[in-house]
């Protein structure tokens, strides 16, 4: 089974998904998959060919140029053309989150959706609203296409697959979804907020335009995910409460290093935590900054990482769980998307199968 595949989106994702592609080929060909990158592009151009392009390659003239259109080995194309000219049986769309409209993401999933094309992506551009989950979901149906987003939400850790993996009652769920403003908060416990938001953003953690993760926007998005995929109802970004530490502040904006030190003498610490719970079928969502004690299982999460409380019943049973993970970073990003690649493949050659037996 020959599978080729397109890639948009080369920021550190991107990056980290060329690195280790030479990986996903081996594990492709023990399931009897031969998997070829036919494009490869950033928001100035890409390089491609139907006959399959050196991921090291990619990446060497990434690095080396910036915007890979400066390489003399890229063309003026954008995913549209990729998608309409070069057929790819997947598409795997690591363009950034864009909260105002979701480009140019969100017309690169409908382009290949309408075309058949299975997608991938990373960013949240699809949960912006209620209306783009749908649009998304009836046009994958229609076409019969597959769409996986598990890289939008806790990034390196794998929440929708153990969520599909047990039937339970889930009465509430707390979690730290976001792992910039994870990483900003630790690092006030030694340097100002200005000081901790540079280090975030130059380590990658963080966007220059650092307001999304900041307020809590970010987090809001996946809270729609989650409701989406864990509650099975679907809810839009405004109706998640953002608040902050007054009412003047969003997410973690005011917290500051004397905050931070207060609290640990007093065996305390601040998260930014999302909770979500259903009441008489409606969902109640929010975000915003918790003062949580040591005890707390959300309170030692640190750096970067994750983490998801959930808070349910089998039958008259509690069934209570916790996961915690790398939520941040090109390379754990890129292995989540790696792993939605291997389910995509072998739900592929499952079709295949059955149709050889038919």
């Amino acid at each position: 089974m020959k599978v080729k595949i397109a890639v948009v989106g080369l920021g550190n994702v991107g990056r980290s998904l060329m690195q280790m592609w030479g990986q996903l080929e081996l594990w492709a060909s023990g399931i009897g998959a031969d998997i070829f990158l036919i494009a490869a592009l950033d928001s100035s151009g890409g390089i491609f060919s139907q006959k399959g392009i050196n991921p090291s390659i990619v990446l060497r003239e990434k690095v080396s140029f910036n915007e890979i259109s400066r390489s003399k080995l890229s063309k003026k194309i954008d995913a549209k053309y990729v998608i309409e000219k070069l057929h790819p049986d997947i598409l795997i769309d690591l363009t950034p989150t864009n909260v105002k409209d979701g480009e140019p993401g969100f017309s690169n999933v409908l382009c290949a959706l309408n075309q058949g094309v299975n997608v991938i992506v990373s960013s949240k551009n699809h949960l912006r609203s209620i209306k783009a989950m749908q649009k998304v979901e009836k046009l994958a149906e229609k076409k019969h296409a597959m769409f996986l987003d598990g890289a939008s939400v806790m990034g390196g850790t794998p929440v929708f697959e153990m969520f599909d993996g047990i039937n339970s009652e889930i009465i509430e769920v707390r979690a730290i979804l976001n792992g910039s403003t994870n990483y900003i908060l630790c690092k006030l416990q030694e340097t100002g907020f200005q000081s901790a938001l540079n280090d975030a953003i130059k380590r990658g953690y963080a966007e220059a335009d650092y307001e999304y993760d900041v307020k809590g926007y970010d987090s809001a998005l996946k809270v729609v995910g989650l409701c989406n995929r864990i509650f099975n109802k679907k809810i839009g970004r405004t109706d998640v409460r953002l608040f902050g530490i007054d009412k003047s502040h969003l997410g973690i904006e005011g917290i500051d290093q004397p905050l931070i030190q207060k609290l640990k003498n007093e065996g305390k610490t601040i998260k930014l935590v999302c909770k979500i719970s259903e009441e008489a079928g409606s969902i109640k969502a929010s975000v915003g900054p918790e003062i949580l004690s040591k005890t707390d299982s959300l309170a030692n999460i640190d750096s970067i990482n994750n983490a998801i409380e959930i808070k349910g019943k089998a039958n008259n049973s509690e069934l209570n769980l916790f996961l915690a993970g790398p939520g941040s970073g090109g390379d754990v990003t890129a292995s989540r998307v790696a792993g939605n690649l291997k389910k995509m493949l072998k739900e592929l050659k499952r079709c295949e199968n059955a149709k050889h037996k038919d």
